[in-house]
């Protein structure tokens, strides 16, 4: 999901063709196909993706993306830190509050 939306905000034709509302069965497996070339995705996303485009709403990859990129990290108990020193950390200081983490 991350994948799509950063080829969402990077490739023009993408978003163009992800606003278009009459992309057609063709159209869509024409896309999967380039995908799988570009990335590594999971039969599961192509079908989801096949699905999202079949009943226009691939304009929503964007929403989609951030809510399941949430979603992941509450899953996960993943959070996101920041560190503020008064002095620059040491290669070994910064070793130990990696491992801390």
């Amino acid at each position: 999901m991350a994948y799509l939306s950063e080829l969402l905000k990077h490739s023009e034709d993408f978003r163009l063709y992800t606003e278009n509302g009459g992309v057609g069965k063709a159209e869509i497996r024409a896309l999967c196909g380039v995908l799988q070339e570009t990335a590594e995705f999971t039969p599961l996303s192509m079908k989801f993706l096949e699905i999202l485009a079949e009943n226009k709403r691939l304009i929503y990859i964007k929403s989609i993306s951030d809510k399941f990129a949430k979603l992941y990290s509450e899953f996960n108990k993943e959070e996101k830190i920041t560190i503020i020193s008064a002095e620059e950390l040491t290669k070994d200081q910064e070793d130990q509050v990696l491992l801390a983490l």
